[in-house]
């Protein structure tokens, strides 16, 4: 049985040494691995008598470089040598030192293998070209698979085989008596002649295999692998001669293919990160990465995606074996920026190929605008149901208000003829019967506020300035907030007119007032300011009663105790109090929604407990002259 081809491997990269040689041993061939059991550094020299072939990397080469090329002179027969080389190292030194081919990083398969086996073809046949006589010399040269000639000192071709037809297309006879020359491409020529006279002055860093370009009898440029060496005491040169124009448009189309993809993922819009799963390492980052942290390409490349994501460890853990299993591709997370700002992200995540090595592919939008929509929504949908709500408990509150109204009217009515005849109230019960009237009228000033709150009781409005009426409020409330609360009213100069009932305004300010007194017993400031505002209809989407324009703006803000968050959502109902019984009847704020509802307006309320109150009251804006 034949001996299979011995081929040794020597790479510094552990992941990549491994892959070689279970690739190279499924293909077929025995190997052997040439590298130490430390990686910084291969075995020493080793017996390279009894290798076929030998692939190394730079390191490799830079120990052996010597004795690589020591037993590439002593042997008679072509000993072929792969290089690895990286994407960023110049193959032409390793070249002129001797060396016979080179690859570059990320490998191949079908390249390489097509290259082994056509090596070692080639070296299986020079071999029988040293091993076989002269006598059958010529039956071996014409029966070698790989094109061959035979080249005098002046360059004349006096052998050719029959298989130079497939790489030059001419017959052999076409070729025997003409100059080797002839058939290179123009950019090629300078360096086969300078290697042609250098190799038969015994320069030894004219290399034995090269690539270089010839033209073939259509006058097509093909890419061929030339195989040199000198026959022993003589000025010849046999030349083998293996197409690779198949291999090499292979390589530069995955080259343009390589580079296309590089440019849609450093072009793209989106952000993008590569990640190393097993290390949590940014591998690489796009522009619009670079954009979107605020680091460099070469910060983000320092960093882990731990440094960016603020998720806990286990919730990113969990991420990265979904994406690598496949069970899920759509993450959300929250993401640190380079100035320490965080921002709401939806990640989308695959898991790719890259150099042989397994890497997370992540597409990053951000969340922000979505997640403002949402939360927009969400107090919309609020506001909404809190409208719905008071627009219930209004027309609950208007039609027992209405009913009470009517017998409220009965027995003032009655009270008033009682009162108004001698005969049937004598003195002893007329004390009695006006109490029970003023009961009553009481009673229906309160029903008049929940009508008011309501809608269910017509007012008449009238074209007011906003202004003028705090001004002439002034008196009234510094009287009712006392000596401790300190009154401040500061009003716009633009115009300031709305149509309003003058009455409801004014008790409006005042139950305001009053709640703020209220609420700072121990003293405090009231602030009543007026201001103009548009308001766009971004702003009034979210605030369905409100319509885009112009607007009054009344703010009543108070350094009070402020409001509890579960108490705010009912301030504005009917008869809602925190205050001890007898002491208010939860109409004050009642009265103040009414009238901004009767209006078209808007009331806002911020409040923050120990610091204060603020209501806005947006009010349409009426010129004067309507």
């Amino acid at each position: 049985m034949a001996r299979r081809p011995l081929i040794g491997v020597s790479v510094s990269d552990q992941h990549t040494h491994q892959q070689l040689l279970r690739q190279v041993a499924a293909w077929g061939y025995e190997v052997v691995s040439l590298l130490s059991s430390q990686p910084e550094a291969p075995k020493p020299p080793p017996d390279f008598g009894s290798l076929d072939l030998v692939i190394l990397d730079g390191l490799a080469a830079r120990h052996w470089g010597q004795d690589i090329v020591r037993r590439k002179q002593n042997d008679p027969a072509f000993f072929p040598i792969i290089l690895i080389l990286s994407p960023s190292e110049s193959p032409a030194p390793w070249l002129d030192a001797g060396f016979d081919h080179w690859l570059t990083m990320p490998l191949d398969e079908r390249v390489l293998s097509s290259l082994i086996r056509r090596l070692l073809s080639q070296r299986h046949q020079t071999q029988h070209l040293v091993n076989l006589s002269e006598i059958r010399y010529r039956a071996v040269f014409e029966a070698t698979g790989t094109a061959t000639i035979v080249v005098e000192e002046d360059g004349t071709i006096c052998m050719a085989n029959r298989h130079c037809g497939r790489v030059t297309g001419y017959s052999p006879q076409e070729l025997v008596g003409t100059n080797w020359t002839r058939y290179v491409a123009p950019e090629s020529l300078q360096t086969m002649v300078r290697y042609h006279f250098a190799r038969r002055e015994g320069d030894p860093t004219v290399p034995s295999q090269y690539e270089t370009r010839l033209i073939n009898k259509d006058g097509q440029v093909r890419d061929v692998m030339l195989h040199v060496g000198l026959i022993p005491h003589t000025h010849q040169s046999v030349v083998s001669m293996v197409d690779i124009t198949a291999e090499r448009e292979t390589i530069r189309a995955l080259q343009a293919r390589e580079a296309f993809f590089s440019s849609l993922f450093n072009s793209h819009g989106a952000p993008m990160l590569l990640i190393d799963p097993e290390t949590d390492a940014i591998v690489d980052a796009n522009t619009a990465a670079c954009k979107f942290y605020g680091w460099s390409r070469e910060e983000l490349r320092q960093l882990r995606i731990t440094d960016i994501n603020i998720a806990r460890a286990d919730v990113i853990r969990q991420a990265r074996a979904d994406v690598l299993s496949g069970a899920s591709s759509r993450f959300e997370f929250v993401h640190r920026r380079a100035d320490g700002s965080t921002v709401p992200v939806e990640v989308f995540s695959a898991a790719v190929q890259a150099e042989g090595k397994t890497l997370i592919h992540a597409v990053i939008h951000d969340a922000s605008a979505r997640k403002r929509a949402e939360e927009e929504k969400a107090k919309l949908q609020e506001r909404l149901a809190e409208a719905q709500k008071m627009e219930a408990v209004g027309r609950l509150a208007g039609g027992v208000a209405h009913d009470f109204n009517n017998a409220l009217t009965a027995i003032i009515g009655y009270t008033d003829l009682i009162l108004s005849d001698a005969v049937h109230c004598p003195p002893e019960i007329r004390g009695d019967i006006e109490e029970i009237r003023l009961a009553a009228e009481r009673a229906a000033a309160l029903t008049r506020q929940l009508l008011v709150y309501s809608r269910h009781h017509p007012v008449q409005t009238e074209l007011v300035c906003v202004n003028e009426m705090l001004t002439e409020l002034v008196p009234l409330l510094a009287r009712t907030l006392g000596e401790t609360i300190r009154l401040a009213v500061d009003t716009c100069q633009q115009p300031s007119t709305v149509r309003v009932s003058k009455p409801q305004f004014q008790q409006a300010v005042i139950n305001l007032a009053l709640n703020a007194r209220d609420a700072m017993p121990t003293g405090g400031s009231l602030t009543l300011r007026t201001f103009r505002v548009e308001l766009t209809e971004d702003y009034c989407r979210s605030r369905p009663p409100l319509k885009p324009g112009p607007y009054v703006v009344l703010t009543v803000a108070d350094t009070g105790v402020g409001i509890e968050p579960d108490v705010l959502p009912h301030i504005f109902e009917p008869f809602f109090t925190t205050k001890p019984p007898g002491q208010g009847t939860g109409l004050g704020l009642s009265t103040v929604y009414g009238l901004i509802n009767q209006c078209g307006g808007w009331v806002e309320v911020t409040s923050e407990v120990g610091k204060g109150t603020t209501f806005e009251l947006y009010f349409p804006y009426s010129p004067a002259d309507e």
